[in-house]
């Protein structure tokens, strides 16, 4: 505070100065008043400026940087297959050629893949990585998903897990393998790729095959890599890589949660037997809900009744809305057919349905879905 008081009186004495030499000589003015600006600017008080706040610099942890993925590669890949289709002459491919990837799940050399990898074949031929070639005796297809088996003859086959998906969130990292481009093990082998899981309720239809628990991942899985696996860290299958979007980073992959369940009925019965409820479902859209009348948009709306189906025996009625199955909330009606398509049939759940305002709780047996069937 003195410092600021001694620079003010400082300052009134130069302007007096100053004063005095305007009206004396304009010429001492003009030598004098470079010196005084200098003396003013000694003499003003200091500008506080803020002190800069620093830039924490943050280090890394040697432990938090993204380890190889080659640990988990390594340990299935020797259980990816290469496989080359010869389609029937007559067959709608006309006798064209075809290539896809599979992964052996039995020692015995039974083999899970993609329906569209095999479908109209006449020969199936599967390389293994250690270019080992076998000539397939036996092809599986499920009438409903994209999903095949293909056996060939052997034991003691290197084989993957499935794992259990039922923790598995988005953000989790997933690994794509399969023989991308129909490069066989001896152009160079299996391409991996790398993501995460993108989104957990998707679902797709191509040619009338129907997909609804899908996995979508950025992983990238272009042609050939159909029926290979989607891999977790710790190298097990999450789940079975069926379609990609080229250019969009867009990839699906069928829930082993539901492709377990094909896999060992084509394997103990030579077809797939999926659970069945007898209805239509539909999601609620705000037409349909102002038309309706309901209040709510959530849960997956009964359209129509099969008659004499599981559902109708179980008491469940068009216009209710089925917001639990089982033990899972029910937002859409891809959510009640991925909890579905998980079930085996025979099993007994219990519906949550909720009809205006009224919320009851129906108990369904579910049945063998008939191979005409239009609903789920």
């Amino acid at each position: 505070m003195a410092r600021y008081e001694e620079g003010s009186l400082l300052r009134e004495m130069i302007v007096k100065v100053l004063a005095k030499l305007h009206r004396t000589s304009r010429r001492g003015m003009a030598l004098c008043l470079p010196a005084a600006l200098l003396l003013v600017g000694a003499c003003a008080p200091p500008v506080m400026l803020p002190t800069p706040t620093p830039v924490p610099v943050v280090a890394l942890p040697s432990d938090s940087i993204l380890p190889s993925l080659s640990p988990v590669v390594n340990k299935i890949m020797p259980s990816v297959v290469y496989i080359f289709v010869e389609t029937d002459p007559n067959g709608k491919l006309g006798g064209a050629s075809a290539t896809g990837s599979g992964i052996i799940m039995r020692e015995d050399g039974y083999i899970l893949t993609n329906r569209h990898v095999v479908e109209g074949f006449r020969r199936v031929e599967v390389t293994l990585q250690n270019l080992q070639v076998y000539e397939a005796t036996g092809v599986w297809l499920d009438e409903v998903m994209d999903l095949a088996v293909v056996k060939i003859d052997g034991r003691g086959f290197p084989t993957a897990q499935f794992a259990d998906t039922s923790r598995m969130q988005v953000g989790d990292w997933v690994v794509a393998i399969g023989h991308a481009l129909g490069l066989s093990p001896r152009q160079g082998g299996p391409t991996v790729t790398a993501g995460v899981v993108s989104n957990l309720g998707r679902s797709y239809s191509i040619d009338q095959i129907h997909n609804y628990d899908i996995i979508q991942t950025d992983a990238a899985i272009n042609p050939g890599n159909s029926g290979g696996p989607l891999i977790d860290l710790r190298g097990e299958i999450v789940g079975i890589n069926s379609a990609g979007a080229a250019g969009q980073n867009i990839g699906y992959a069928i829930n082993v949660a539901t492709a377990s369940h094909c896999f060992d009925d084509l394997v103990q019965y030579g077809k797939s037997h999926h659970p069945y409820l007898g209805l239509d479902v539909d999601d609620i859209t705000p037409p349909m809900a102002n038309r309706m009348g309901l209040s709510q948009r959530t849960g997956a709306l009964i359209t129509t009744m099969q008659g004499g189906g599981p559902a109708e025996a179980g008491g469940l009625k068009t216009r209710d809305v089925v917001v639990r199955f089982g033990e899972t909330d029910i937002v859409s009606s891809a959510d009640l057919l991925r909890q579905l398509w998980r079930l085996e049939v025979g099993d007994t759940v219990e519906v949550t349905v909720r009809q205006g305002t009224t919320f009851s709780r129906r108990t369904v047996v579910l049945g063998e879905r008939p191979q005409d069937a239009r609903g789920i």
